[in-house]
């Protein structure tokens, strides 16, 4: 079973690279950025998978090393809350990365032999999940806690069922969230009265989020076969077009959408059920796997509302320890 889900990964990163490029020559638009970052998830995750078999620590190790060298070179510092700063310049962003940074340190925690190295590791964890808190990046914030928590608490708990079910409630958040940002762009009007659940979600996000959202869902449902080209959401969009600072819509899955069609966000969707999926089938699963899923968890949750999967580094770093997470647990380190 979860040699055939391998092969369901492969087809899926093959298929979504495949669609772009008929999207783009179909509709316009250029599909090399997005191909490239597909490319090197992709190598990274498999390299990630390969290394982590043989000695578990280097993957989260690395990916740690790296956040805190990110870090350390941000020119306002990482405890700047203005929206413009921080070591990726985007506030949200930042928070997003840096719930990858705190979820490589766990990983370290989890697998580390030695006490001194634990209790580096969940030192590490702690500061670097302190940090969306203090730039009030309130849903990187809210990420933080609740999903390497539950990973944690659960497996620590419960053991290999523990992690599982951990992996599952990632899952299931995952696509409550893009069920929810997809619904909510479908039906928001901004001329009416917003119900109960739009209100809500105006107080969680903001407003505009749903105009975009809306606005995504609108040229997708007007462009339904390969929409309007990759990275042409820019020049689609009205809104975009009357305010530079609008050019994203905000929701990774909407605006892939809207630039490669229904099969577009269907692809890119199903990639993050396919990792949570194959996360399930890991042999022996602990907290590494489980944090794995949370690392896909949060990234896929933030990228409903964000668009976190524009900052390169973000993606590349969760790939990395969902790849290592994939490896069997209870292996050398």
């Amino acid at each position: 079973m979860a040699g055939a889900l391998d092969g369901v990964g492969v087809g899926l990163f093959a298929a979504i690279a495949a669609w772009a490029l008929v999207a783009s020559s179909r509709a316009g638009g250029s599909a090399l950025p997005g191909l490239a970052l597909l490319s090197g998830c992709g190598l990274v995750l498999v390299a990630a998978r390969t290394i982590a078999s043989r000695a578990r620590l280097v993957v989260p190790t690395a990916v740690f090393v790296a956040g805190v060298v990110v870090a350390a070179r941000s020119s306002t510092g990482i405890f700047n809350s203005a929206p413009l700063s921080g070591p990726l310049r985007y506030v949200n962003a930042d928070g997003a990365f840096f719930v990858q940074v705190a979820i490589a340190a766990l990983m370290i925690a989890a697998i580390g032999r030695s006490v001194a190295l634990r209790l580096c590791a969940v030192a590490g964890a702690l500061f670097f999940a302190a940090v969306p808190f203090a730039i009030k990046a309130s849903a990187a914030a809210w990420l933080v806690v609740v999903l390497p928590g539950a990973s944690m608490v659960s497996t620590v708990a419960f053991g290999g069922a523990g992690a599982r079910a951990s992996i599952a409630f990632s899952g299931v958040l995952f696509l409550a969230a893009l069920g929810a940002t997809i619904w909510l762009g479908a039906t928001y009007a901004p001329a009416a009265q917003p119900g109960v659940f739009e209100r809500a979600a105006i107080q969680t996000v903001d407003s505009h989020r749903l105009v975009l959202w809306h606005d995504a869902f609108g040229i997708m449902r007007a462009h339904p076969l390969t929409g309007v080209g990759p990275r042409r959401y820019q020049v689609a969009s009205a809104i975009a077009r009357r305010d530079p600072d609008s050019r994203w819509a905000h929701n990774e899955f909407l605006q892939q959408g809207a630039e490669q069609g229904v099969a577009g966000l269907v692809l890119l969707a199903a990639l993050f059920v396919w990792a949570l999926g194959r996360l399930l089938l890991v042999r022996m699963p602990g907290a590494v796997a489980a944090l794995g899923a949370a690392s896909a968890g949060a990234l896929g949750i933030h990228s409903t509302i964000d668009y976190v999967m524009h900052f390169p580094a973000i993606p590349l770093m969760a790939a990395a320890l969902v790849g290592a997470a994939m490896a069997r647990e209870g292996r050398a380190t």
